[in-house]
């Protein structure tokens, strides 16, 4: 909590696909780091970014990773 109506926080994410034929389950790993506001008393998401650590992902001009296309 960085004041009365500012906050951040990190969430860690691991993603599995196990239908795929890769011996490997892990499709993603990354970090969210959040901003978040209190408005009207309530905690809101202002602001949301997602740092992919694993494996490396290219996004298109929409900001989609490319396999989410």
């Amino acid at each position: 909590v960085l004041s009365a109506t500012e906050a951040v926080g990190r969430w860690y994410i691991l993603d599995f696909n196990f239908k795929a034929a890769d011996t490997n389950p892990v499709s993603l790993f990354g970090l969210y780091d959040d901003n978040y506001r209190k408005v009207d008393g309530e905690w809101k998401i202002e602001r949301a970014n997602l740092h992919f650590l694993w494996p490396a992902r290219e996004a298109d001009g929409l900001g989609w990773p490319s396999h989410l296309k």
